[in-house]
């Protein structure tokens, strides 16, 4: 099951701070086996406790610097987490970096 979402007007400066913070964020929420790529495009996957699943999330990313934008898919989660519930955990923690 894949979903894919973009998140738009996301500047350089911001999507390089997410970066950045993105496996402190996970790690600190209680993720493992955290593993990211890095770069403008690549995956991302990591292990959550969720109850009755195998607790594992994996995307693929790309980031266009020139349109801003981030488009990311959802290549792997458990069913009963909901997509939406995921990107909005992800839009939140994408747009608590600075701008500018």
């Amino acid at each position: 099951m894949s979903a894919t979402h973009q998140y738009p007007n996301l500047p350089q400066s911001t999507w390089s701070c997410w970066q950045g913070n993105l496996a402190p964020h996970l790690e600190s929420n209680g993720c493992t086996d955290v593993q990211f790529s890095g770069g403008t495009s690549g995956t991302l996957a990591f292990h959550h406790s969720v109850p009755f699943s195998n607790g594992q999330f994996a995307f693929s990313y790309n980031y266009d610097p020139t349109g801003q934008t981030l488009t990311l898919t959802i290549t792997d989660s458990p069913g009963i987490v909901p997509n939406s519930l995921i990107f909005s955990t992800i839009q939140d923690q994408i747009y608590s970096c600075p701008s500018a």
